[in-house]
């Protein structure tokens, strides 16, 4: 689990350093769903880690349809709540079709990162006897 809280905090410092002056313009637009997606991953992880990796990445790619499709309701409370930074970040400002392409890439690079470093390398974590 603790490696689970890791990545996910090192995905949430490294989304908020690629809207910075200089490297939000050498990180392509989407990059910040795709970040959202992989840090939703691992929160998940983290929250539940006795799901399949694969159980995982459908729960994420779920969560942010889920989170996108509420961007969609324009009730004038929550788009005055959606005005609040910290809430923009969470939730979304505005609905767009490609963002799901951001979202199924960020699970895949989650469920990739588990396979390759949590799963099928435990030795990689483990303390030296």
């Amino acid at each position: 689990r603790k490696y689970y809280l890791l990545y996910f905090v090192l995905v949430i410092i490294f989304g908020i350093n690629s809207r910075g002056d200089f490297l939000s313009m050498l990180v392509p637009y989407f990059m910040g769903d795709l970040l959202y997606a992989t840090m939703m991953f691992f929160l998940l992880g983290f929250l539940f880690p006795r799901i399949k990796p694969f159980h995982l990445f459908l729960l994420s790619f779920g969560v942010c349809c889920l989170v996108e499709c509420q961007q969609l309701y324009r009730a004038d409370w929550i788009v005055e709540l959606r005005s609040n930074k910290l809430v923009a970040l969470v939730l979304g400002r505005s609905f767009r079709w490609r963002d799901f392409i951001s979202y199924f890439a960020g699970g895949l690079l989650g469920f990739g990162i588990e396979m390759l470093l949590i799963r099928y390398r435990p030795n990689l974590y483990r303390a030296k006897a």
